[in-house]
């Protein structure tokens, strides 16, 4: 049966539709439509007889097909509903360039965008094959971006013809190629097979413009290609006077171990608007990376069927193939900091930027003075310039501590009874209200210093009270629950070096003696 229904339009021009309808599924395929251009919206519902059907096709035929060579429409949402596009639904829709919504569509028919002008598609990930010639003649599309897995097979003529097509990605669930598949396309560049035991069909693709490049742990023999690669070539383009920054984004997973001079970035912001840049070995499928080496050069890198750890914070790939970001921006951070706890486990530390202690291997802790004692405060997630008092489980050993990520900014620990101070970038002149983290006596804690300078990104307890001790102990373990150390130890006969550190036999220099300065000669 065939009903009508006028809808608003999406452009100027009332649209008219025309459906099939299925009266025991409640259900009905788009047959037709008049007065449909530019970017549209199938609708997802049709009214007939006072009952409500669901849209979930659009009808297919060659010449017949609810859409055949409709050139004034550009763009059209496919909408949630639908689950079928059916042959032929868009042959000869020159103009229609992008399909986009469809998320529960699980068939699409031969041949249904024959001779269309699409650019981009994105292949369903409910539908296991790729039907006979479904993008034939397609003169303008550029690449398919195909579902990780559950794709088991690509018919014969599936791609066939379409000249501007330049790369394609099958996943390694692909093992079945139809004929043809992908002859006649003289701009195809590259294909990236990611199985690991299946050869790929070349498709008559042009062997002299196109090569396939497969997984390292790919071993089957039986390939017939005579341009299959192991090892995929990345040249360096741009450059900043030393070295050559590109912006890198492929759909695969890429490890860049073993390749020599060259260095990948990925990027995520911190909690207070840095961009933070960090290094790593291997890059997950569609992620976006800096990469740094040397301009003009072209290095070789191995292709991944998986990636070992892809819980990385990334920016995604542009269709184009590049990352969003600038390499000139001056907020950019390109390490993470690091601490060296001393022979008591022990360290204090300034960062310019946001910490998180989650994963680092060592405690963080505030300190606070108030009635001749000290207090502390474990926290783990504390904001930039946060001076605090670090430990760590083997003395002498150098931890990599992380940035706190944007998502986190509301989340940090309170930090406003924080007695410690510091500056992440300048050195700090002592008065005598500066207790710096050093070792009297064989006991680590918190001593005065009257003169000299405690150095950029490290911490002190200010304590101003005229009443003061002048040494604070540490205990032996803070996270045993002590939290109130009283001290006072004598100093007499010690001296350090402006740095804070216990000299046991002073030789020529300036020291520190009973808080002040003093020159051995």
């Amino acid at each position: 049966m065939l009903g009508v229904l006028a809808l608003g339009a999406t452009t100027a021009k009332a649209q008219t539709w025309t459906f099939d309808y299925n009266d025991e599924n409640l259900t009905a395929d788009i047959a037709g439509v008049s007065g449909a251009s530019g970017a549209i919206k199938l609708p997802e519902t049709t009214e007939k007889d006072g009952k409500t059907y669901k849209v979930t096709g659009i009808k297919g035929g060659d010449g017949t097909s609810a859409f055949f060579g409709n050139t004034d429409i550009t763009s059209v949402d496919l909408g949630s509903t639908l689950t079928a596009i059916n042959d032929h639904a868009f042959k000869n829709c020159t103009n229609l360039e992008s399909v986009t919504g469809g998320s529960s569509v699980n068939w699409i028919g031969p041949w249904a965008f024959e001779h269309s002008g699409l650019k981009y598609f994105t292949w369903p990930e409910k539908m296991s094959y790729i039907e006979d010639g479904v993008f034939y003649n397609c003169p303008n599309l550029i690449t398919v971006a195909l579902p990780k897995e559950g794709l088991t097979g690509i018919n014969q003529y599936a791609f066939q013809f379409c000249q501007s097509l330049q790369y394609l990605t099958i996943p390694a669930s692909v093992y079945n190629f139809g004929y043809r598949w992908l002859s006649d396309t003289p701009s195809m560049k590259e294909v990236i097979y990611l199985g690991t035991t299946t050869p790929v069909n070349e498709g008559y693709a042009s062997w002299d413009n196109c090569t396939f490049y497969i997984t390292a742990a790919n071993t089957k023999e039986g390939w017939t290609d005579p341009n299959v690669r192991y090892d995929y070539p990345i040249t360096l383009s741009a450059n900043d006077g030393t070295y050559a920054f590109d912006h890198f984004g492929r759909d695969f997973a890429v490890d860049f171990s073993g390749t020599e001079g060259l260095s990948a970035y990925v990027a995520y912001n911190l909690s207070d608007g840095h961009l933070l840049m960090k290094k790593v070995s291997q890059l997950p499928a569609g992620a976006g990376a800096w990469l740094i080496g040397e301009q003009g050069k072209t290095y070789t890198v191995k292709i991944l069927a998986s990636v070992d750890d892809p819980a990385y914070d990334i920016l995604k790939a542009n269709l184009d193939r590049t990352v969003t970001g600038d390499e000139s921006r001056s907020d950019i951070v390109w390490a993470a900091p690091a601490v060296t706890t001393d022979e008591y486990k022990y360290s204090t530390l300034v960062s310019q930027y946001p910490l998180d202690f989650t994963n680092s291997g060592l405690k963080a802790y505030l300190a606070s003075y108030a009635n001749d004692a000290v207090t502390y405060t474990e926290v783990t997630k504390v904001p930039a310039n946060t001076p605090v008092l670090v430990c760590g489980e083997t003395a002498g050993q150098e931890y990599s501590i992380d940035f706190l990520k944007q998502e986190d900014n509301n989340n940090t620990d309170d930090v406003t009874a924080n007695g410690l101070q510091g500056s992440a970038t300048e050195t700090t002149t002592c008065d005598g209200t500066q207790y710096g983290l050093g070792v009297v006596d064989n006991k680590l804690g918190w001593y005065k210093m009257t003169e000299g300078t405690l150095a950029a990104g490290k911490a002190y307890l200010s304590i101003s009270s005229s009443s003061a001790k002048s040494f604070y102990e540490i205990p032996a373990t803070i996270i045993t629950g002590i939290n109130t150390v009283n001290a006072d130890k004598k100093i007499d006969n010690v001296y350090y070096d402006l740095m804070g550190r216990r000299v046991v036999a002073p030789q020529h220099g300036v020291y520190i003696h009973n808080g002040k300065k003093v020159v051995v000669k």
